[in-house]
């Protein structure tokens, strides 16, 4: 049958009915036989099956599906009453909707939930992002914090060595201005070199073999 969307639906309905006790010798002597009669009753019960499909849309198969039900058993009964029957019962065992319907169908439901999976996990992934981002600036400042602390460490250091070798140089400078000035020793600028020299000597620790001048006269005419 053809929804009111013009989709094709495949029903499986099953009824029961019977002919009325006092419309029976009417019904034999219109029909005379009984498979005549039995296949406008078949024809009239399709016929109402195609008519109530034909307002309710795809959807509605299944979301309204008693009601369904229900048109359906009240339309057969109004067209079997013209043919003197009536219907006992009626059940709509399987509404089944085309394949192409039904996959679009779930198809739309999957992204349905796939929506509701991210929109349910983004707070959380946000959540992870911002900690992770956090985590990498702390780590970032700690490695700056520490190459900070190690440049000054270093700086520190280098100034206090430098500091202490200039004022070894400036010991020794005066050391050796007094050596130079006539109320020291008095030494020439060759004898003070000569000097330098012993020094030099005297603090190697492998022997050292140079020829050089005294630093001063020892033996006087």
């Amino acid at each position: 049958s053809l929804n009111k969307d013009g989709v094709q639906i495949v029903l499986d309905v099953t009824y029961q009915y019977k002919v009325r006790s006092d419309k029976l010798r009417k019904v034999i002597l219109e029909f005379r036989d009984k498979d005549g009669y039995t296949k406008i009753l078949k024809y009239e019960g399709e016929s109402a099956i195609h008519e109530t499909c034909s307002h309710f849309n795809t959807s509605q198969f299944q979301a309204e599906r008693a009601n369904f039900q229900k048109k359906v058993k009240e339309n057969i009964m109004v067209r079997y009453k013209k043919l003197n029957a009536e219907m006992t019962d009626l059940q709509v065992n399987n509404i089944a909707r085309p394949t192409e319907y039904e996959s679009a169908i779930r198809s739309k439901e999957r992204a349905r939930e796939d929506i509701r999976v991210a929109n349910n996990e983004r707070p959380r992934l946000l959540t992870e992002a911002d900690t992770q981002i956090r985590e990498a600036e702390t780590q970032a400042k700690i490695i700056i914090d520490k190459a900070d602390s190690a440049a000054r460490i270093l700086a520190n250091r280098a100034l206090t060595e430098s500091q202490a070798i200039i004022a070894q140089y400036e010991k020794e400078a005066e050391a050796y201005k007094k050596i130079v000035e006539a109320s020291g020793l008095g030494f020439t600028i060759d004898g003070f070199i000569s000097y330098l020299g012993v020094r030099v000597i005297g603090d190697a620790k492998n022997p050292v073999y140079v020829g050089l001048d005294s630093p001063a006269k020892t033996v006087y005419p």
